[in-house]
């Protein structure tokens, strides 16, 4: 069932699940089931927008350490080396 299925991808996390169940909403036949795909689609866009910025926070601290590894980069060649 899709109520289920989403549960699950908000469970483990899974964006790829998520993005694809949102994608293929169904028609519910119910109120209740409305109500709770509606509750769970906004907890899934909640965790898509953590995702989202867990992975802007781990791209930032990347690029730091990029930038401080190019920074303290030692060139072995010296001014005297007529070899380039």
């Amino acid at each position: 069932m899709w109520i289920d299925d989403l549960k699950f991808a908000i469970a483990t996390r899974d964006s790829d699940m998520l993005a694809s169940l949102i994608e293929d909403l169904p028609e519910f036949e119910h109120q209740e089931e409305l109500k709770s795909a509606l509750y769970l689609v906004n907890e899934a866009l909640d965790l898509i927008k953590s995702l989202k910025d867990e992975t802007a926070l781990s791209m930032s601290q990347i690029r730091k350490n990029k930038e401080f590894l190019n920074s303290t980069h030692f060139d072995a060649r010296s001014n005297l080396d007529i070899k380039l």
